[in-house]
């Protein structure tokens, strides 16, 4: 019984499930980026770090990153960790017992992350011309609607 509930299940979800349709589209679209974001050793998830730091031009605590970005708090430290090896980012507060800090994008960030402009330009346009002139706005739209339900 247990055998055939789980086929079942199965192929419920093989031919339903939306969480494996968008884990699948945002693996392919990760990897669109990341292949061009390679050859300037960074990532997609470190780019997305590096704007949020230039825009909001002011240290940010790493838990605040992870809050904005939607994005688990120890994948947020690895990768900070990482920019701040390649000199991108920098502490630039630390709370005196030394268990809490903010990050600030470095000189050296803000040029890598204008650098990255022609990679992601490329990425960029490969997943719009596969999916689509509106695909942003769509998407954007789904997560709205995630973030603030309609009643």
């Amino acid at each position: 019984m247990q055998h055939n509930d789980a086929v079942e299940f199965a192929g419920v979800l093989h031919e339903n499930c939306l969480g494996t349709r968008i884990a699948r589209l945002h693996r392919y679209a990760a990897r669109c980026f990341d292949q061009q974001l390679r050859a300037l050793g960074m990532s997609m998830p470190q780019l997305e770090i590096l704007t949020l730091l230039v825009l909001r031009d002011a240290p940010v605590r790493p838990s605040e990153i992870a809050q904005l970005l939607v994005a688990e708090r120890s994948t947020v430290s690895r990768n900070l960790a990482t920019l701040q090896q390649r000199g991108w980012v920098t502490a630039a507060q630390t709370s005196p017992t030394g268990r809490s800090m903010a990050v600030d994008v470095t000189t050296a960030g803000r040029s890598a992350l204008a650098d990255a402009r022609c990679a992601w330009t490329v990425a960029q346009q490969t997943l719009t011309d596969a999916l689509g002139p509106g695909t942003q706005t769509t998407i954007d739209a789904w997560l709205a609607r995630l973030v603030d339900p309609p009643a």
